[in-house]
């Protein structure tokens, strides 16, 4: 009743609301996101190189840190980007980043009509039960997530990578330095002074972002 008779609570959740975009009114909010990729964390040797696996990685950088990121926010991002996939433990992700290359495949999601093909793939599967693979479906996991990276961001650049035209197959963009990504970058945002955030990179743990 005191929540009630302070006029905390209404029904329609509008306070919430309210508290959340006052928050957001005060909280820095950042146009340029830079940030290192190493080629082994999270689900293994090749997550950085892998080219889906590091589409899921860029995506997870958004969805940590999407409460400071501006509406045109650009990611930077250095990786070798060597070609390196890893077959052995993702056996299944060449041929899906092939398939992704043809056939009016524009975005990710449209490789969704592929899941069912490829979960049941008997030698993916077992490969998946004898060899520590992934199970085949795992990479539509991170194709759905990996498509978050796009959808939220005005650009991605991809800095150093010895095979650049893996990065581009992706719909990232490739320079040799960060100089480059930096001068093309201010390009797309409208800041007159962009803000740039050098954040953790995706192997570390996220620290705590105050207003």
């Amino acid at each position: 009743m005191g929540w009630l008779s302070h006029g905390l609570f209404r029904p329609d959740g509008s306070y919430m609301a309210e508290l959340m975009a006052h928050q957001s009114s005060r909280r820095k909010l950042y146009d340029i996101m830079v940030f290192g990729m190493p080629q082994d964390f999270h689900y293994g040797n090749g997550m950085g190189t892998n080219p889906i696996q590091m589409m899921q990685a860029l995506s997870a950088q958004v969805i940590r840190h999407k409460r400071v990121m501006s509406d045109h926010c650009v990611i930077i991002c250095s990786s070798i980007c060597n070609g390196y996939f890893h077959d052995e433990r993702w056996p299944y992700l060449r041929e899906l980043y092939e398939m992704f290359q043809h056939d009016y495949m524009n975005i990710l999601p449209d490789m969704n009509r592929y899941g069912e093909y490829f979960a049941t793939n008997q030698e993916y599967i077992r490969k998946y039960r004898f060899c520590n693979a992934f199970h085949p479906f795992h990479g539509f996991s991170m194709m759905s997530c990996g498509h978050l990276a796009e959808s939220n961001t005005s650009a991605i650049y991809i800095v150093g990578a010895q095979e650049p035209g893996i990065a581009r197959g992706m719909g990232l963009k490739t320079r040799a330095t960060f100089e480059e990504a930096l001068e093309d970058a201010m390009k797309n945002t409208p800041a007159p002074t962009p803000i740039s955030w050098p954040c953790p990179e995706p192997s570390r743990s996220a620290p705590s972002i105050s207003a």
